[in-house]
């Protein structure tokens, strides 16, 4: 009901009351996020003070951000695409979600009770009677790769640019599952494995081809699971909004 959200979570100015009061009333809420939210976490932005447009990731010169991680420079030159890859794995590994994201996580819990309705206290005349919650679900969709929110505990998390932190081969798609759960550089070092197939993911510098993580049964290039410049989205998670 309002009540919890009010009072338990302390959301006394009226802006957020008419937040709690329209995300109690609707149907079937739904969060968007993206790179802001992960910011407060220490990952840098594509644009902007401190993102990697201005600090860059060690690539060659003169090449794009949008260029490096593009599904084209993956097939021409994964060299110049890992490095840029590992840059953000590496930010991705030392971070961790916050305090927006466990906010999220919360009002999904609170929405996602069931049960008859409390007496909710009025606030200024605001709430004068208690509100029943009729939605199946609250939905959370974002573009950032880091999976933070399923890390904070969310649900039904659509993640519309993939995951860095689940990988396949570019070339025969076999999906490789890292045995540890940091993204892209815990992969790397931990060697990930599915099933008896063996993943040679290897940290190192990438400028080197032989540093390239290669998939095991068919020495293909393997890639996180994101969706690069000049790629398609993905029809399976946008058929879940």
């Amino acid at each position: 009901t309002v009540s919890v959200l009010y009072w338990r979570h302390n959301v006394t100015t009226m802006p957020h009351r008419a937040v709690a009061e329209a995300l109690l009333r609707a149907h079937r809420p739904l969060f968007v996020t993206g790179a802001g939210l992960s910011a407060a976490s220490g990952l840098p932005v594509y644009r902007g003070t401190g993102g990697m447009y201005s600090d860059g990731a060690g690539g060659a010169p003169g090449v794009s951000v949008e260029a490096a991680l593009s599904g084209e420079m993956l097939a021409a030159n994964p060299c110049e695409t890992w490095t840029h890859l590992a840059h953000i794995g590496r930010r991705a590994a030392l971070a961790a979600p916050n305090d927006g994201h466990r906010a999220i996580t919360k009002i999904q819990q609170v929405l996602r009770r069931r049960g008859p309705p409390v007496d909710a206290q009025p606030i200024d005349g605001l709430v004068q009677r208690p509100l029943e919650w009729t939605s199946e679900r609250a939905l959370v969709v974002t573009q950032n790769v880091d999976g933070f929110h399923a890390t904070a505990g969310a649900v039904d998390v659509v993640e519309i640019h993939g995951n860095a932190s689940r990988f396949y081969c570019s070339e025969c798609g076999r999906r490789a599952v890292p045995s540890s759960e940091s993204g892209i550089d815990g992969a790397i070092e931990a060697k990930a494995t599915n099933g008896n197939e063996r993943w040679h993911l290897y940290d190192g510098d990438f400028s080197d081809p032989g540093a390239i993580p290669r998939c095991g049964a068919c020495d293909g290039v393997v890639r996180p699971d994101v969706i690069l410049f000049g790629e398609m989205l993905p029809l399976a998670p946008l058929r879940r909004l």
